[in-house]
């Protein structure tokens, strides 16, 4: 009886919080920094939970409950469970500037490094900057292992004195996890625990503590800042190429996509009419019989049951056992439908990329012998499986190649331009190696991530903008070890001036079969080498990111949230008027019926004093464009000139579609050519409304 009343009263109890997850949602509240309410409490703290004891409809519970965070340094607010009936009764509330609902975001090495020109020489950027010694950098992402070689701290310096955070400890991470290179570590989990009340048995779980329980913040952390490990290897918002697919594009954010190496992982499909499919894999093929044998072709289609995709139970065994199994991408995870395969008793597989993702090459690790063809090689392949009644296949692994292609070349998941939200300023930014990155990987899953996976490896290889974003934030702070002074936005245009538009071959960057442009590429692809030393920079003060929102038609409230500052856009576009954002590059948007338009830009010495510089154009097409002064004459460092851009159109505007066009602007050294401060320009003709 008594066994029978627990279980009676803990389905009671799972019934309730299903219930109570089912009417709360996590809130962000912001509440105005010097609220006229706040000096009636003690603390920041009991002001937060004033809110709720006036909001909280519940009289038989405690409003505390409710609270998850409270905040008060990048803001002054608090995140709670509320209701949405709750919501509307605390906008009413005085002091409270903005309500957000919580969401979650998705996640979107040993190589890349020697790829962007970075080595232990003399004269090499790594050098020059002291490889970032004393340089912090913070990453927020899902945790990391701490025992990685990538984290190790021999040879490191002490710990920075001006170093202010702290070690946290929780489950399976102490403070002894942290040393002189993973100085510390904090975990906010309490919105996210809220919000996954129930939790499934094939998902890894997390760790109420820093420590890594997936692997991606691991892998991009120690692409930032991890170790050299001597012989790192695997053994075994990516939403592109859609059109203004790219996000996070604020101006005073760096807005990274991703490219590729020139390091390659064939592995070649020889079909039994003696055809060859290029693919690649990162599998060890070497290292088991089963790979490079000569198997039986199977293609699983019909029924409506998704097993072209393979599916979990949609492979039946009688089909599929001993065979090489082809699975189109999509649905689910590339590793996933490996698994799908080896459970189902198929013995290879060949991964094929559909209309969608074309020739995209990112590889795997995977469970059992696998490659990864092109579009152009998935039709082929198909057509020969429909022209013989025993289609044959086998894998020729050919382990790693390095420098047989051309790179860098663009992603084809990386995010494109323009941006839909804020067209006046060229997004993306640059791009950087996301493809195929080796890095650290925890201890608690196996190379493919998968929770069937039992095989243990330090490293494992990743693809995404996440892996091309910390390539850049680490190349910021060896900028920012060698100049500790500039600002944020000075460090962004170093790298945008200086990057690249050139391949390793010298002829211009690819995106797909044709070359890129500005909506994919931004200023180029970043170079290390040379953004240590731009000559010139773009910097922005932050008040001119504040007078940029009004040009956008922000409002008080809207400019309050981000500044806590208010704003009178009125005057502040009255005191500037002409006014263009100190961007390294230029947008320029011609609207129906407008012909012309006008730029104004500052650049800053930072080379050497005494020096001149002189303006070089490729004028988009369709469009004149005129440069004054022509010539800028720097006697000091440090200081600042300004030039205006006239652009003229030369098209017909109010067509009915948008039209784009694109060129550059180069202010140029006229002694040393190494200097060359480059701004990629585009021009958009708005469809006629």
């Amino acid at each position: 009886m008594e066994a029978i009343t627990q279980l009676f009263f803990s389905t009671l109890f799972a019934s309730l919080v299903c219930l109570n997850a089912n009417t709360l949602q996590t809130y962000i509240v912001q509440l105005h920094p010097h609220g006229i309410t706040s000096s009636l409490f003690t603390s920041n703290l009991h002001w937060h939970l004033s809110f709720l004891e006036q909001t909280v409809s519940s009289k038989e519970e405690d409003p505390s409950h409710r609270l998850l965070y409270s905040y008060h340094s990048a803001m002054e607010g608090f995140a709670a469970q509320l209701s949405e009936a709750e919501v509307e009764s605390l906008k009413k509330l005085p002091d409270v500037i903005a309500i957000r609902p919580d969401r979650r975001l998705q996640i979107h090495t040993t190589y890349s490094y020697k790829f962007l020109g970075l080595n232990t020489t003399r004269g090499n950027a790594w050098y020059k900057s002291g490889f970032g010694r004393g340089t912090i950098i913070g990453v927020l992402d899902t945790g990391v292992w701490p025992e990685s070689p990538s984290f190790d701290d021999h040879g490191m310096p002490p710990v920075p004195k001006k170093w202010g955070g702290i070690c946290q400890e929780g489950q399976s991470f102490n403070s002894s996890n942290c040393n002189r290179k993973l100085i510390g570590a904090r975990f906010f989990t309490e919105g996210h625990r809220v919000a996954s009340m129930s939790s499934s048995p094939n998902i890894v779980q997390e760790y109420v503590s820093p420590r890594d329980s997936h692997g991606h913040g691991t892998h991009t952390i120690s692409t930032v800042g991890g170790a050299l490990v001597p012989m790192a290897s695997v053994f075994a918002g990516n939403n592109g190429p859609i059109e203004s697919s790219v996000s996070n594009e604020a101006p005073w954010i760096s807005t990274i996509g991703a490219s590729t190496l020139d390091r390659k992982f064939p592995a070649i499909v020889r079909i039994g009419n003696g055809e060859a499919l290029y693919g690649e894999s990162m599998y060890p093929g070497n290292h088991f019989m089963t790979a490079g044998r000569e198997l039986k072709l199977v293609y699983v289609t019909g029924g409506n049951r998704g097993s072209e995709f393979c599916l979990q139970g949609t492979l039946p065994r009688e089909k599929v056992h001993g065979k090489m199994v082809i699975c189109d991408r999509g649905v689910n995870g590339r590793g996933e439908k490996g698994q799908v395969v080896k459970e189902a008793g198929g013995a290879a597989m060949i991964l094929t990329n559909t209309a969608i993702n074309l020739e995209e090459d990112s590889v795997d690790v995977h469970v059992l012998p696998a490659t990864m063809v092109g579009f152009d090689e998935s039709v082929r392949l198909k057509a020969y499986i429909n022209s013989t009644m025993k289609p044959m296949a086998r894998i020729v692994f050919g382990g790693t190649e390095i420098g047989k292609s051309r790179g860098p070349a663009v992603a084809q998941f990386s995010g494109r331009g323009p941006s839909y939200t804020n067209p006046s300023i060229l997004k993306p930014d640059v791009i950087a190696p996301g493809v195929n990155i080796i890095a650290a990987w925890p201890q608690n899953l196996g190379p493919t991530g998968l929770p069937e996976d039992s095989r243990r490896v330090n490293f494992t290889v990743m693809s995404g903008t996440s892996m091309a974003c910390p390539h850049v934030s680490g190349i910021a702070a060896l900028i920012h070890s060698v100049h500790p002074k500039w600002t944020p936005a000075a460090i962004k245009s170093a790298l945008m001036t200086t990057a690249d538009i050139t391949d390793h071959s010298g002829k211009p960057i690819m995106d797909g079969d044709k070359p890129a442009g500005v909506f994919a590429i931004g200023a180029g692809h970043v170079n290390p080498g040379k953004a240590i030393d731009p000559g010139l920079i773009y910097d922005i003060k932050p008040d001119e990111y504040v007078t940029h929102l009004c040009t956008l038609g922000y409002t008080i409230k809207e400019i309050f949230t981000i500044t806590h500052r208010n704003v009178s856009c009125h005057e502040v576009l009255q005191m500037n008027r002409g006014f263009s954002l100190n961007y390294p590059s230029i947008s320029v948007i011609f609207k129906h019926g407008m012909r012309s338009k006008m730029i104004k830009r500052r650049l800053t010495n930072v080379g050497s004093p005494n020096s001149i510089y002189s303006v070089e154009v490729t004028a988009p097409e369709g469009v004149k464009v005129r440069v004054k002064p022509q010539r800028l004459i720097f006697k000091h460092i440090n200081q600042s000139l300004s030039y205006k851009v006239w652009f003229i159109s030369r098209k017909r505007t109010g067509t009915e579609r948008m039209s784009f066009a694109q060129g550059h602007l180069t202010w140029v050294h006229y002694k040393n050519t190494f200097y060359r401060v480059r701004s990629p320009i585009s021009v958009t003709w708005k469809a006629k409304q």
